[in-house]
């Protein structure tokens, strides 16, 4: 199990290995356009998403997705992550497993997710999905903010 007490969920290697699998099952990871020594994001402001999501602005990217912040049409403000790299749509299907993972746990500080899917861009097949959005800047920001005042034990 992780976790303790309410929200405890149990633990299952194979997503992990499949998870893992996923990344090296040849997936081409897209390489960025750089314009003016600035990269190019996959989407930008305006864009939509389908009739449901409209892109408001961009959040911050890691190693394998980016996150934008985004209104659903009918369910306001969200977060969107999608993911950086290309790949056959069981390829994505398989990096899906993330959302699919957070959605099943319950805790008042784990965010919920909202949506999982696949979008067909010029590009390729690309994975995405929305959560909650959590306005604040982002959890390194609060530590530092902090200082030496928050202490884990």
């Amino acid at each position: 199990m992780i976790g303790g007490g309410a929200w405890s969920v149990p633990y299952r290697p194979q997503a992990i290995v499949a998870f893992n699998s996923f990344l090296r099952a040849g997936f081409r990871r897209r390489k960025p356009f750089i314009v003016s020594g600035t990269q190019r994001m996959l989407l930008n402001e305006g864009d939509a998403l389908g009739r449901t999501y409209t892109v408001e602005r961009f959040l911050g990217a890691g190693a394998f997705a980016e996150v934008y912040r985004v209104k659903h049409r009918i369910l306001g403000r969200q977060a969107l992550k999608v993911f950086k790299l290309l790949g056959t749509m069981e390829e994505t299907e398989l990096a899906l497993k993330e959302p699919i993972m957070l959605s099943k746990i319950r805790h008042r500080n784990v965010i919920q997710v909202f949506d999982a899917d696949i979008i067909e861009t010029a590009e390729g097949t690309r994975g995405f999905f929305t959560m909650e959005y959590v306005a604040g800047g982002s959890l390194q920001d609060f530590w530092r903010g902090y200082g030496e005042s928050v202490r884990s034990d």
